[in-house]
Parts: C-alpha cells; sequence; structure tokens
C-alpha cells in the first residue's frame, strides 16, 4: 500500500473476476439500501449499466481505497465512486433525467480521478499502468497472465493528474452518444 499526500491510502489486490458485470453484481448485493435509487438510474438511463460495466472494466475491483464513512474497512475502489455516483443521482432527483445522469457520471470519474491522482501500477518487469493513458486495467492484468502480488503503487507521476486520468475514464466508458448527451446537458441542454 502506498500513502497519498491527502492522508488517503490505497492499496492493490487481485480483481474479485476477470468479468466486469460480476464486480459490479458484488457491489449492488452489498448495497440493498440503495436499490431503488439502482433500478431507477437504470430504468431512467438503461445505457448506464454499460457506462458502469465498462468504469469496471477500466478500474476493475482490484484498487483498495478508505470508506466514504469513517470507521468502515477500506472498500474497492469502484464500489467507493459509485457509492458518490448514486448519491449525487439521489441528489439531483428533483432536476431533469439528463442532469442526473451528469451527476452520476461526474461523481464516479471525478471520485477514480481524485483517488488516483499520481498513481501509476508497476510489475517486476518494469511494465507500468496509468490510469490516464486510457487502457483498462482488466486488459492490462490479463494481457501478460501477471501475478497481483508482484505490483507495486508508485505516487508522484506528474502526468496522472486527476482532471487527465477523469477524462480517460469517462473517455473509456462513454460511447459518443453519452458524450453528446452529457455535452447537451453541462451546457442547458
Amino acid at each position: 500500500m502506498i500513502a497519498m499526500e491527502s492522508a488517503m491510502t490505497i492499496g492493490l489486490t487481485c480483481p474479485s473476476s476477470d468479468d466486469p458485470c460480476e464486480m459490479l453484481r458484488t457491489f449492488r448485493a452489498d448495497r440493498k439500501r440503495i436499490m431503488a435509487v439502482i433500478r431507477r438510474l437504470e430504468m431512467d438511463w438503461p445505457c448506464s449499466a454499460e457506462i458502469q460495466r465498462r468504469m469496471a472494466e477500466y478500474i476493475t475491483d482490484a484498487f483498495t481505497a478508505p470508506p466514504l464513512k469513517r470507521g468502515g474497512a477500506p472498500l474497492p475502489l469502484l464500489h467507493r465512486a459509485l457509492d458518490r455516483a448514486y448519491d449525487a443521482y439521489d441528489a439531483a432527483m428533483l432536476q431533469r433525467d439528463d442532469l442526473r445522469l451528469l451527476a452520476f457520471t461526474d461523481a464516479a470519474f471525478s471520485e477514480v480521478g481524485r483517488v488516483l491522482a499520481g498513481i501509476t501500477v508497476t510489475d517486476s518487469g518494469d511494465r507500468t499502468w496509468a490510469p490516464s493513458r486510457g487502457a483498462p486495467l482488466l486488459l492490462w492484468l490479463g494481457s501478460a497472465q501477471r501475478d497481483v502480488a508482484r505490483y507495486t503503487l508508485r505516487s508522484g507521476e506528474r502526468t496522472q493528474t486527476a482532471a487527465k486520468i477523469t477524462a480517460a475514464v469517462a473517455d473509456f466508458a462513454l460511447t459518443a452518444t453519452h458524450r453528446d448527451i452529457l455535452k447537451e446537458a453541462s451546457h442547458g441542454g
């Protein structure tokens, strides 16, 4: 594990699955209290399931981060980002549909960018994965049958800014249609 400047500790473990949908099922199994919000988002925006699947593929559930509330155990960054996103979606309930989707995606992607800022993952062969490069971690992990126990996290790479990481996750998770909808929503649609 590596301590971040903001006193946040982030770790890296083996992903729970090589299937992003399975990672999301695990998230949902632990979130019965927000199932109504999850269903509402997916009813309003069926594409949100694909956005979440692609986000799970991009960051996996291998990164661990402190929970949003004090006293809890570390949880997958994927779960933390989705918790923030569902909270933002629920808080925007009185807004238009497209603004609620914008709140959801902004919260999810910016949380990933904020937590992973300055992080690169390096294996024993000195091959690296950086969250701002646009390649999903799941693909990088699987491409060489890498053993996650041999990874180190390096902090401080200046190119790994929160904004660049947020943009890379969004670019991977959103289709052109999603981007158009969100762009129009952010400009007063």
